[in-house]
C-alpha cells in the first residue's frame, strides 16, 4: 500500500480514503476478489489531485 501513496504523491494525488478501505482494496486485488482494472478504478475514484 505504501507504494500507491508514494507513486500517487510523487504524480501530484493524494489519497482519500480510510486506512480500512485502502486495506480491503489491497487484500481484494491478492485473493483475486478485484482485478487489476478494478484496483486501478478505485484509486482513481478515491484520490484528489493536491
Amino acid at each position: 500500500m505504501a507504494a500507491a501513496y508514494v507513486f500517487l504523491h510523487s504524480n501530484g494525488w493524494q489519497l482519500k480514503s480510510s486506512q480500512a478501505e485502502a486495506v480491503d482494496a489491497v487484500l481484494g486485488l491478492a485473493a483475486g476478489e478485484i482485478d487489476e482494472p478494478g484496483f486501478s478504478n478505485r484509486m482513481k475514484n478515491k484520490s484528489v489531485i493536491f
